[in-house]
């Protein structure tokens, strides 16, 4: 079972990240308000301020996950590329292009 996972489920933390992502596609980092990814994600504004105290942090959060799934995603191709010339970067390509 993964980190943001419990019995299959996305805890809210992971809830919360993945309605804010929807937002910010669909009408941008600058409109998104947190009304709004509370109830995307089906809680209330106390339960998305729980986790995410402001704006920013959320903001902050999207990107520290976005970062990781990056990071994740360039060591699984990495495997691939062992040994062979330039494999951190073939596996930096690999990785940006499936994102």
């Amino acid at each position: 079972m993964t980190a943001g996972m419990a019995r299959g489920r996305p805890n809210s933390r992971e809830r919360i990240l993945d309605a804010a992502a929807e937002l910010v596609r669909e009408v941008g980092a600058g409109r998104l308000t947190l009304e709004a990814v509370a109830e995307r994600a089906g809680l209330s504004k106390g339960g998305l301020l729980y986790n995410f105290p402001t704006k920013d942090l959320l903001l902050q959060g999207m990107l520290e996950r976005m970062i990781d799934e990056g990071s994740a995603e360039k060591e699984a191709f990495l495997s691939q590329f062992e040994g062979k010339r330039n494999a951190q970067a073939r596996s930096s390509i690999e990785a940006s292009l499936k994102i």
